[in-house]
């Protein structure tokens, strides 16, 4: 009988094993199948996404001493916008990409900085510092920058053609990205990645 018994515990404790092994490859496929489709949207943020914000009548304030007292966004034919916070944690980790950007951009590149603090200007002129012959660094407040401009936080990067948003890559500028706006940022003649 204590055999018995035994034998029966015994394939009770496989079968229940079996289950189990049988439900964890099922949770591991499944989770398999969540990262492969996170997969996509994170190449898509990587790569950035398009959009097309006009920025028609969206007037920033000039803050580091360039000619004039404002900059119509609109106007802009072409530009590379930094969006940023100096006290933003994220924005602090990827000032090293945007450097990189900014050193390996041919002269006289339209890049720009924007920041929705314009009462406290000493950092922000600060973030950039050697950097203010290349980068003009403008204010706007944040209903501006959240509701007409769809930006929803820093660190993003903005791809300005004829006054409009082409493209945005929010959070950290990865390589495959610094590398696109490089090429866009190419003398004239050079062939377009991006729409």
């Amino acid at each position: 009988m204590r055999r018995y018994l035994a034998r029966t515990l015994i394939k009770m404790a496989c079968a229940s094993l079996l289950v189990l092994a049988l439900a964890g490859g099922w949770e591991v496929a499944r989770a398999a199948t969540a990262i492969a489709r996170t997969r996509g949207s994170v190449d898509r943020m990587w790569s950035g996404n398009d959009v097309n914000v006009p920025l028609a009548g969206i007037r920033v304030r000039r803050l580091d001493g360039a000619p004039g007292d404002s900059l119509d966004l609109g106007s802009l034919p072409f530009a590379v916008i930094f969006v940023f916070d100096p006290h933003c944690g994220p924005t602090n980790a990827n000032m090293a990409n945007w450097t990189d950007l900014v050193r390996e951009a041919p002269p006289g590149a339209p890049l720009y900085a924007l920041s929705y603090r314009q009462r406290d200007l000493d950092p922000v002129l600060r973030y950039w510092d050697g950097m203010h012959a290349r980068v003009q660094t403008l204010g706007t407040d944040t209903s501006t920058m959240v509701g007409r401009m769809k930006v929803g936080g820093t660190p993003t990067t903005l791809l300005v053609r004829n006054g409009t948003v082409r493209r945005s890559w929010k959070g950290f500028l990865v390589p495959r990205a610094t590398a696109a706006l490089l090429h866009e940022l190419s003398p004239p003649g050079a062939v377009s990645r991006l729409p």
